[in-house]
């Protein structure tokens, strides 16, 4: 049979609306929506302005007065002479009164004056190296050096370095007075022997009897030098908090909730990683 071929043609202004006999009527909500204003500033700047000035004096001939040559250019810095002027009247009685004490003073009696660069020489005072008691003990090199707060006292510490594992050899530990008239450099004032060879030294920042140190096997040492029986007052334990590597820095530092000697913490630094706080608990003074 035959298919017709389709025809269509425009349904003109008639209209066939079919409702849906399952969906009901849709609601519909305006909303609007706004971020927060955006925060804008304007600035500017401008370059400092830049004012060149130069002066240049007449020549002077020879027989004529210099209170008779006029300036070649105006005073450009007149301006200033009011500050200037004020600066001088203030300051004046105070310089006179400097110069004077500079006329009386002995401070600078003997001294001579170089206007030409001079280099600092460099000269070796002591070479300090115990040789007294227990000297066969000491290890021909220094391993740490210290100062004590008042600058009078010198700590050493003398131990072998070229070793890889805790050895058992002992070490020393040698204080010096280098300012007192009865120097030594062979003979220590103090001499301790040690079982553990020291890698850093630290004294108290106030007390200078106090001196702290860590060890080669991972102690953390706290001497008091002044004490006329033990000497060591302090000394880590051996747990799983502590050092179990060569201690490479030993310092104190303040702390803010203790005064006198308990206001300071120990602080040390290990290759194993680790930093150690602690405080002295045994007081060695008020």
């Amino acid at each position: 049979m035959p298919l017709l071929l389709p025809q269509f043609r425009d349904a003109g202004e008639s209209q066939a609306t079919i409702e849906s006999s399952w969906r009901g009527t849709r609601s519909v909500t305006d909303a609007e929506g706004q971020t927060d204003p955006i925060a804008t500033s304007h600035q500017r700047t401008q370059e400092p302005r830049v004012q060149e000035a130069e002066s240049q004096t007449a020549p002077v001939d020879e027989g004529t007065q210099t209170a008779d040559l006029a300036p070649s250019q105006p005073n450009r810095f007149v301006g200033d002479s009011a500050q200037l002027n004020a600066f001088l009247h203030e300051s004046t009685a105070a310089l006179e009164e400097q110069m004077l004490r500079n006329l009386t003073t002995s401070a600078f009696d003997g001294y001579t004056v170089s206007w030409e660069e001079e280099h600092d020489q460099v000269s070796c005072l002591h070479s300090l190296k115990h040789r007294g008691v227990l000297a066969s003990a000491a290890p021909e090199a220094c391993s740490a050096l210290a100062w004590n707060a008042g600058g009078t006292v010198l700590a050493a510490a003398y131990g072998p370095l070229d070793r890889t594992d805790w050895a058992s050899q002992s070490s020393m530990l040698c204080t010096w007075s280098v300012f007192r008239r009865q120097l030594d450099p062979a003979k220590a004032d103090l001499a301790l022997e040690l079982q553990e060879c020291l890698t850093c030294l630290a004294f108290h920042p106030e007390d200078p009897s106090l001196l702290a140190g860590g060890a080669f096997n991972g102690d953390v040492l706290v001497w008091n030098l002044a004490a006329t029986e033990d000497k060591l007052v302090g000394k880590s334990t051996l747990c799983n908090y502590t050092h179990h590597e060569p201690v490479q820095r030993v310092c104190w530092t303040k702390d803010p909730l203790h005064r006198g000697h308990r206001g300071y913490l120990l602080c040390s630094i290990a290759a194993d990683g680790k930093v150690f706080i602690g405080r002295l608990l045994t007081p060695t003074g008020p």
